[in-house]
């Protein structure tokens, strides 16, 4: 389903970009790198389409990837929505659908690294 890209903004999420992925639910994807935003309000994403590069902007003090989903397309008021991840792999066990985890320790970030892998029918062995 071809996704309608909502605008972005400079606020505490930085270069972000904001996408209905479905009625009432809003895709977030913030901390991009300035000038790399390669959508538009009102275009149509497609699965696997750029639509920027991972950066350090807004308020963040690493380079990554904030990504959440919501019910309105207001940054500051609405609900988060569970987001699942599918067919990925965190320290060499396929995940089918979960939720990847992160957080802190010791002041510092900590979370899993997740890689994509496919369906196990995909992948070499399986």
């Amino acid at each position: 389903m071809p996704i309608g890209v909502m605008g972005g903004g400079k606020d505490a999420g930085g270069n972000q970009v904001v996408m209905e992925v479905a009625p009432g639910q809003f895709l977030f994807l913030c901390h991009l790198q300035p000038g790399s935003i390669v959508v538009k309000k009102g275009d149509q994403v497609k699965e696997g389409q750029v639509v920027g590069r991972v950066g350090n902007s807004g308020n963040t003090s690493q380079p990554h990837l904030h990504i959440h989903v919501q019910d309105s397309s207001e940054p500051d008021f609405a609900e988060g929505i569970p987001l699942y991840f599918h067919n990925y792999e965190v320290n060499g066990q396929f995940v089918e659908r979960g939720m990847p985890m992160g957080g802190f320790k010791e002041d510092r970030p900590s979370g899993e690294i997740v890689e994509h892998v496919g369906q196990p029918a995909d992948r070499p062995g399986e």
